[in-house]
């Protein structure tokens, strides 16, 4: 047996070793990428009083919102593969998805144990003037329609009853804060906190709406750091921001992070198994060193 020729094959062996690392290198690079077209809308951030946030940014009504880790939020690009769909006992994406349209609700957040829901809307203004560069009176009369049209609603079927409102000053913008009491022929009640207001042209509406007793006032209080936490300004909006993308991307992902895992294993086995070329070449030596000693030669 030429012990040799086997060693030398061995060697041989550590040109597949490049190749390995370059898949390896552009298979996470896909991954990356996947995760590029899943996340334009989100962005996280930190905050050391109340744990991790992230930044929502939504550019078709000019709006940029923090919104805590721990709550579930839905924007209009949802997709099919989301862990959470079955919390609100979504089967079909895409009922959620146009639900959100017709509505025009930009994103929705629920806490996990679904105790309350808080939704951002957004709409055209008729008269794009902002709340706060109103006069006293012109803002007063504004109010007082606007809270004569929350209790005439258009659908016969439920009845809504202002219980409280403000107007509300923060941060150089104006919000109309109402509370509200809806029930429907089902006899639910459903008690709702309200922000509204007009900037960048937009109808403005936050709304926290829940079917416990009261909406408490740790609910009152997240509903009021979400609004407090809102930027107006132009959003550029990214190629990539839009259900399609957003649903290949987290399709990608899917696919692609089990087969990085399973290619980083085999990487790391096969470093590990492979010897480098000093190593084979010492070993070599020292065969050769044995053979010659014991009067044999290759």
């Amino acid at each position: 047996m030429n012990i040799f020729k086997i060693q030398r094959r061995n060697a041989c062996d550590g040109v597949f070793l490049p190749n390995i690392r370059r898949a390896f290198t552009l298979l996470f690079a896909a991954v990356f990428a996947a995760c590029a077209l899943t996340a334009p809308l989100r962005a996280r951030v930190s905050a050391s009083d109340s744990g991790s946030l992230s930044v929502y940014k939504l550019a078709d009504i000019s709006l940029q919102v923090q919104v805590p880790d721990e709550l579930v939020c839905f924007t209009q690009n949802v997709t099919s593969n989301n862990a959470y769909l079955e919390l609100l006992g979504v089967s079909d994406v895409e009922e959620l998805r146009s639900l959100m349209r017709v509505n025009f609700i930009y994103l929705e957040i629920v806490p996990k144990d679904l105790t309350y829901e808080i939704l951002i809307n957004g709409t055209d203004a008729a008269d794009p003037t902002p709340f706060s560069e109103l006069s006293g009176n012109e803002l007063q009369a504004v109010f007082e329609a606007y809270l004569a049209s929350c209790e005439s609603g258009d659908d016969e079927k439920i009845s809504e009853q202002v219980t409280g409102s403000e107007i509300y000053d923060y941060n150089g913008v104006t919000y109309f804060v109402t509370d509200m009491d809806s029930k429907a022929n089902d006899n639910v009640t459903i008690h709702l906190r309200r922000y509204y207001t007009v900037m960048m042209g937009k109808n403005i509406t936050f709304t926290l709406q829940t079917n416990q007793r009261e909406v408490s006032g740790e609910m009152a209080q997240q509903l009021l750091d979400i609004v407090q936490s809102a930027e107006y300004k132009s959003l550029k909006k990214s190629v990539f921001d839009n259900m399609f993308a957003t649903e290949i991307g987290s399709t990608l992902i899917t696919l692609l992070v089990p087969i990085a895992l399973l290619a980083a294993i085999a990487f790391i086995i096969s470093r590990s198994s492979k010897k480098t070329s000093r190593q084979i070449a010492e070993e070599e030596q020292r065969l050769r060193q044995r053979d010659q000693k014991d009067g044999k030669t290759p």
